[in-house]
């Protein structure tokens, strides 16, 4: 399964991943980087060459994305994805496959920490910051968190490291996925039995399945979208969305 990380420019999201990647053995891929390897020049003079980003994700962006989820990966990786990662070519793309999304957030002064300064050619450059700077920055800081948050809210993980550290961040992140896959997984059976127009032995279903289809079945109320009902095969219980 694909995990994609996405969040505002220096939140973490390269350091996180290279290490949530070691831990879950997947290669890891930051998209700008690939970007840059893949057409050999600088996001920012490839980004010069259209008016605006919407271009730049759909002829540039979207390319090495597919690239990578199609060509290079046998669908276990770990990507980093630019602020704009859940934005029109690159949100459509990643609905195609399989993987869960996390949105890192944290606190604008803790970014302005690891804020980092690069050149046109992606090379990084020393800057000391006076106070009127990181007064600039923090307030730019907030501008993306409160433009880019907008499109967060497709992920489906929202997780925040504020106060954590790395090492902490990472295991924040990995716990909430390694949560939500189980429930993520039976939603999917469940979906392909409706569109299939088949039913699955209650047996068959992982344990959380089926402690949810128990719970439901007491308070009798739909599971999901659908309802639950007794089948005459095997006598067994069967589920079925309608």
């Amino acid at each position: 399964m694909n995990t994609f990380l996405t969040g505002v420019s220096c939140v973490g999201k390269t350091t996180l991943g290279k290490i949530l990647a070691d831990r879950f053995h997947h290669p890891f891929f930051d998209l700008d980087s690939e970007i840059e390897k893949y057409f050999g020049e600088s996001i920012e003079r490839l980004m010069s060459r259209y008016l605006t980003g919407h271009d730049f994700r759909d002829k540039i962006g979207v390319v090495v994305l597919k690239d990578i989820l199609f060509n290079r990966s046998s669908n276990d990786s770990v990507i980093a994805l630019p602020p704009s990662g859940l934005k029109d070519a690159y949100s459509r793309t990643i609905s195609k496959v399989d993987g869960v999304v996390v949105a890192i957030i944290d606190k604008p002064e803790n970014i302005l920490k690891r804020i980092a300064f690069y050149d046109i050619d992606s090379k990084p450059i020393d800057k000391l910051l006076t106070d009127d700077d990181k007064r600039h920055y923090l307030k730019e800081i907030k501008k993306d968190i409160t433009y880019f948050g907008k499109t967060y809210k497709r992920a489906h993980l929202l997780v925040d490291i504020a106060g954590l550290s790395i090492e902490d961040s990472v295991t924040r992140i990995q716990d909430a996925i390694q949560s939500y896959v189980p429930v993520k997984s039976h939603r999917k059976i469940c979906i392909n039995i409706s569109q299939n127009k088949k039913k699955a032995s209650f047996r068959r279903l992982p344990k959380h399945a089926k402690e949810k289809i128990r719970a439901a079945l007491l308070k009798k109320k739909p599971l999901h979208e659908g309802g639950i009902h007794k089948g005459a095969i095997e006598g067994s219980w069967l589920v079925r969305l309608r």
